[in-house]
């Protein structure tokens, strides 16, 4: 996967646009020409799952390389060790484009985490080990932003995974604009729909207690609304509130004739209190 964009909606509440990040993407209110979608290898249900090995990762100084990262892998069977795969990626704000020097990435089912101060200045990059294969949620955070996780499916041809943290205070905009009150003790989903080229896109999550699902009007801005209501870069998301501390599954809504192809293949996805779990799919 190359650089993940979080989604513009930053772009609604402050003046600016999403600069060089990837796109996510959104669709109008299709009820009688929309097809729900449960998983498969184009389309699909989801909800989280956990790993079980200690990992740690080095987040912040040096050049454009990431820096080196740490991690053990527990042991395994009769003693032997746990295959491991390392990720690399860097960690931006959604607000800039910039690097966030010190912020931290860590695995969600160990909560280790290390940040670094190198030599010639903060770059955000970092490098943790996970057990291969596994289903693993990743946790970026930084001072001001929103935390972000992750899925990630192991093994994966990509090795990277870049975040884009959208600053705390645009999250709190965006749900103000919706008078929406983001509960603490709850998280988050955020489900971006890259490169539609429609609106109609959404999410079914039947069972799952939540709060009404956000999306983007082209000329009003943050709305209620349970799918995507435009077909460009700016407006291929939703955003669902205030979900209870679980795994959850969820059925993709994808307009009749459109098709989506989970960029992660995992079946269950995690939702941890007080942070937004990033969910990407590739449509058409």
């Amino acid at each position: 996967m190359s650089k993940v964009r979080f989604g513009c909606f930053a772009a609604f509440l402050v003046a600016m646009g999403c600069g060089d990040q990837e796109t996510s993407q959104v669709g109008p209110d299709t009820s009688a020409s929309s097809s729900t979608t449960s998983t498969s290898a184009t389309t699909s249900t989801h909800g989280a799952t956990t790993s079980t090995a200690t990992s740690s990762a080095t987040v912040g100084a040096g050049g454009e390389g990431g820096v080196g990262g740490s991690g053990a892998g527990g042991g395994g069977l009769g003693g032997q060790p746990v295959p491991m795969f390392t990720l690399t990626g860097t960690v931006y704000s959604n607000e800039d484009g910039s690097r966030i020097p010190g912020a931290k990435v860590r695995v969600m089912t160990d909560g280790a985490e290390v940040t670094a101060d190198g030599e010639g200045g903060s770059s955000g990059a970092f490098s943790i080990e996970v057990p291969d294969p596994s289903d693993v949620f990743l946790e970026a955070s930084a001072d001001g932003y929103a935390a972000l996780v992750r899925g990630v499916h192991i093994p994966t041809s990509t090795t990277y995974r870049d975040y884009y943290l959208p600053a705390q205070a645009t999250v709190d905009a965006f749900a103000a604009a919706t008078h929406t009150d983001l509960d603490p003790a709850k998280g988050s989903l955020w489900l971006s729909f890259e490169n539609a080229k429609v609106a109609g896109y959404g999410v079914a999550m039947p069972g799952v207690d939540h709060d009404p699902i956000l999306a983007v009007d082209p000329d009003m801005g943050p709305v209620v609304s349970d799918v995507t209501l435009a077909g460009d870069v700016d407006h291929w998301f939703v955003l669902v509130p205030n979900i209870a501390a679980a795994s959850v599954s969820f059925d993709l809504v994808v307009p009749s004739g459109h098709h989506c192809t989970p960029r992660e293949p995992i079946t269950e996805w995690k939702i941890y209190p007080g942070k937004i779990t990033y969910y990407d799919a590739d449509c058409d």
